[in-house]
């Protein structure tokens, strides 16, 4: 199968757009959680960040909001992921779970309780 490099090169481009803007809005969420001086202490580059945040709120505002990827809600599991996708993922969890040691599942063992809401 020869590959389309048009396509791939559009495709890499559409992803990272995308991710872009997300990276864009985490690091918008953290700076201002930075700048807030009552939550973080002062800083001493606060010029220094007050001015990359300036830069970055207007860079988001030039990439383009991502489509969000809407699931059916009356889609069973096997229509979203495919009857053979879900044959291979149940094959793999098994073959995972297979190797895992006595101390491994007591180490998840221990986790699952003491991250329960019910106990």
């Amino acid at each position: 199968m020869v590959k389309d490099l048009k396509r791939s090169i559009r495709d890499k481009y559409k992803r990272r757009e995308r991710d872009l803007y997300y990276v864009l809005e985490q690091y918008l969420i953290h700076a201002d959680d930075r700048l807030d001086e009552s939550r973080a202490g002062k800083i001493r580059d606060r010029e220094r960040v007050e001015e990359l945040v300036s830069k970055c709120r207007e860079l988001l505002q030039e990439v383009p909001v991502p489509k969000e990827f809407e699931i059916d809600p009356n889609m069973t599991i096997e229509e979203f992921l495919g009857e053979n996708d879900t044959e291979q993922i149940l094959k793999e969890m098994k073959e995972w779970s297979d190797s895992l040691t006595e101390e491994e599942w007591e180490e998840l063992r221990n986790h699952h309780d003491k991250s329960s809401p019910n106990k």
